[in-house]
């Protein structure tokens, strides 16, 4: 069973990003226990160059990335679904 994560791509300076991490990350985060929330500074570690805008979220399942999305707030439940649907297989397969 691979682990799910869900990588947050934010900056300091940029207000979107403070308003989605103060708003709706500690949601996503209570909602999915199970997932892994890590927050990546772009400023700080920029080491993936195809990020284009912030903030921006990735979903991992283990090492393989499952989905891309720019409009955080637009795709909120775009989201949760692939992460409740992630979840899902998981438990389907013990």
């Amino acid at each position: 069973m691979s682990k799910l994560t869900c990588v947050l791509y934010t900056a300091e300076w940029c207000e979107p990003c403070k308003a989605f991490k103060k708003k709706y990350w500690p949601k996503l985060k209570a909602e999915f226990p199970g997932v892994d929330f890590p927050m990546v500074d772009i400023d700080q570690d920029f080491s993936d160059r195809t990020i284009t805008s912030i903030p921006t979220i990735r979903i991992y399942k283990g090492k393989r990335q499952l989905r891309t999305f720019r409009d955080v707030v637009g795709e909120l439940d775009a989201i949760k679904d692939l992460l409740l649907q992630k979840a899902f297989d998981d438990t389907k397969s013990l």
